[in-house]
């Protein structure tokens, strides 16, 4: 999981709200195109995530992790069709909100099962991107 996060995490945090926002404000839609990085980020870890082998007791953490990014990634989409469909995208930004605070429950959910296991990640493994998001 920890090399899915690497390999989709955009190199340049952006905000998607703020981003909309400004979209808005400025009616310039070529602003919107800054979320496409981030929502293919978001596509591309669902579907990766989908193909990880998971230990049976960690099943129901990683299903709760896969959803948090699919409605995370679902409501970027809806965010790109604000100036078409306001109303749609007003929806989506509450779920983006929602969406990245399940992925925070859902992250520290997953660590605190590799803490109370005595799972420990090395520097150079991979799985410390995975645990380490939280900071």
């Amino acid at each position: 999981m920890g090399k899915i996060i690497l390999r989709n995490s955009p190199e340049k945090e952006v905000s998607p709200v703020t981003l909309t926002s400004q979209a808005l404000e400025s009616e310039d839609r070529t602003k919107l195109d800054q979320l496409k990085p981030l929502l293919e980020g978001f596509r591309n870890s669902v579907t990766e995530a989908l193909t990880v082998p998971v230990p049976s007791d960690l099943v129901d953490l990683h299903v709760d992790f896969v959803n948090a990014l699919s409605i995370t990634e679902t409501a970027l989409a809806g965010l790109q069709s604000v100036f078409e469909d306001p109303l749609t995208a007003l929806v989506r930004m509450g779920q983006y909100q929602q969406g990245i605070q399940l992925l925070q429950i859902a992250l520290q959910n997953i660590s605190d099962y590799y803490q109370k296991n005595n799972i420990i990640f090395n520097n150079n493994e991979e799985g410390i991107a995975f645990v380490g998001i939280l900071g």
